[in-house]
């Protein structure tokens, strides 16, 4: 029978061994059909590109071949050359990659004018080098997009730029991807160092008022307000946490393990010093992401990549990522409200994508972003969603925002009086209603939360007579009447408040001040009982279990222990 001959086994091992290779050293298993080969250019600087067409042959020829009848048998009589053959390849792997993964791949010198990069093929050094004679760069993305799209890697997202006004505008990947070789997030990729975190400091290059407007407004401190107001012992720390502890991954507490995919998921996380192999900060599309350059916010948590629509942004739907659910519901009463009415009946004929989007020309009705931030007579449009709020209504007590917002020290929006604001966001209203109109509607408005304001001021001075008597613990959350106060402002009182300026009645009433009024009984309930009996019965009837429950452990140990060593008994006794 005919053996394999040294030639044999060595060089298919080799071919095996250099793919194999490649994959190590470039990560990414995905990059087997077309990348691999930039991979083998750092043993082979002229090795080119192969199609994906002739790479497929080899798995599908194996199949094949072991389909085949005496596949099989073959396979068996040459199980030793085979061996061989597979330790061979095995020690390429080793030595190729102990040795090449520790060689820069970061192509940024060029040998010669037309000559290749260092460990790159000439299609990434002119990607990334391509200088027209004017002097000019053209960094095209047609590169990009081409060696993604033979790649089968992010093809989608290839396309939604290809479809976007970036790419007409000339706008292209590396523009908006290139980052300094000292950020802690960039990486050297095929010629190039980017970041996959691409901040507002980078849109502000082409964008920088819209990205000044929205530094100033409430969206970008998102972050900064999460570690603020759910530092260690308040509730999100507190749903985080076990009996013993956190949730521990790859040897640290996930301390907040809860609020990940919650909380942070729209108020965002704090990148700095830190990069997108952290998997506590990244992914994260926070509207106030703190970036691995220092900068605040996420344009694409409304513009969404790789599109970066206007219309999307426009639509109350974006807005309802994050302003949703029980405690900012104000999707739900944009929908209840006659301009949410509009919306849902007319929005496909509206005109969603120009620039200067205008009332009664472009869309009947406003949106979020109509009232917000789109132009108004006097009025322009602005990326600084707080700049026409009279009230912070997200608050426990709401107040005027001509202040300095106290818990973080800085000022509300540009600093100008709330006076100042309230007459902006009346001349947007003015486009559609009569001055006594609005002005009327602001006063009901107004009397909705000076009356939330006086009843949740009236419960708070329960509970703060009830710590000073040391009737309640000083740890947050650990009694009942303390969710109850939380709910109170959190959920009822911001949907009372948030109702009234938005025209959702149903929020005002039944989901505002009748949860309000249940809410103060239950209080007054048991701020009573702790006052009558110096504890708190609910939870005192938790502890009585906890006090039952070793006893009846141990009754039930002592049962098991009798029935197992009644079988051992039986099992000993001779038959």
């Amino acid at each position: 029978m005919r053996r394999f001959s040294p030639i044999n086994i060595v060089i298919p091992s080799i071919i095996v061994a250099l793919i194999a290779s490649s994959i190590l050293i470039n990560q990414n298993s995905e990059l087997v059909l077309n990348e691999i080969f930039c991979g083998f250019s750092c043993l082979t600087v002229n090795l080119a590109l192969l199609s994906k067409e002739i790479l497929l042959l080899i798995p599908i020829s194996g199949a094949a071949f072991l389909a085949y009848s005496n596949g099989r048998v073959w396979f068996l009589r040459n199980r030793n050359g085979l061996t061989k053959f597979l330790a061979c390849a095995v020690i390429v792997i080793l030595v190729s990659y102990t040795t090449c993964s520790q060689l820069e791949f970061q192509s940024t010198s060029i040998v010669g004018e037309n000559e290749y990069c260092l460990f790159n093929s000439r299609f990434y050094v002119e990607a990334q080098n391509s200088v027209d004679d004017s002097g000019e760069e053209d960094f095209a993305s047609d590169e990009c997009i081409d060696c993604h799209a033979r790649a089968q890697i992010l093809e989608v997202i290839s396309l939604d730029w290809e479809n976007s006004k970036h790419a007409k505008a000339g706008t292209t990947c590396i523009d908006c991807h290139q980052a300094d070789p000292s950020d802690p997030d960039s990486y050297p990729h095929n010629g190039f160092q980017i970041s996959h975190v691409v901040s507002p400091q980078d849109c502000a290059k082409c964008h920088s008022n819209q990205a000044e407007e929205f530094k100033q407004s409430l969206h970008s401190f998102g972050a900064i307000y999460y570690e603020y107001l759910f530092s260690d012992q308040k509730l999100p720390y507190i749903e985080s946490q076990m009996e013993g502890g956190f949730i521990v991954n790859e040897g640290q507490d996930i301390s907040h393990a809860a609020t990940l995919r919650g909380c942070q998921a729209c108020h965002g996380t704090n990148m700095t010093g830190k990069s997108i192999e952290d998997f506590t900060v990244w992914p994260n599309n926070g509207i106030g992401r703190i970036n691995p350059d220092g900068s605040r916010g996420s344009c694409s948590s409304c513009h969404s990549r790789h599109t970066f629509s206007i219309r999307e942004a426009r639509h109350p739907e974006t807005c309802g990522q994050c302003h949703v659910g029980p405690d900012h519901p104000q999707l739900e009463i944009f929908t209840e409200s006659k301009h949410g009415n509009i919306y849902a009946s007319e929005h496909d004929k509206w005109e969603w994508d120009v620039k200067d989007w205008q009332a009664g020309i472009d869309y009947r009705a406003p949106t979020c972003a109509g009232c917000h931030m789109s132009s108004a007579p006097m009025v322009p449009s602005t990326h600084d969603v707080s700049s026409r709020l009279s009230w912070e209504l997200e608050i426990p007590i709401s107040r005027r925002t001509d202040n300095i917002a106290s818990s973080l020290g800085v000022n509300f929006s540009d600093g100008t009086t709330w006076e100042v604001k309230l007459s902006r966001m009346k001349k947007v209203c003015t486009q559609c209603h009569s001055k006594i109109w609005v002005d009327n509607y602001y006063e009901q408005a107004d009397i909705v939360v000076e009356l939330y304001n006086n009843r949740y001021k009236s419960a708070k001075s329960i509970l703060d007579n009830l710590y000073e008597d040391d009737l309640l613990t000083k740890t947050s959350f650990d009694e009942p009447i303390e969710f109850k106060i939380y709910e109170m402002w959190h959920h009822e009182g911001r949907r009372a408040r948030m109702g009234a300026f938005m025209m959702g009645p149903d929020y005002v009433q039944w989901h505002g001040f009748y949860e309000l009024l249940k809410d103060r009984i239950e209080i007054d309930h048991m701020a009573n009982e702790l006052r009558t009996t110096g504890e708190n019965t609910i939870a005192n009837e938790t502890n009585d279990f906890y006090k039952i429950l070793p006893l009846s452990t141990g009754v039930l140990a002592i049962i098991l222990a009798a029935v197992l060593g009644w079988i051992v008994i039986q099992r000993r006794k001779p038959k």
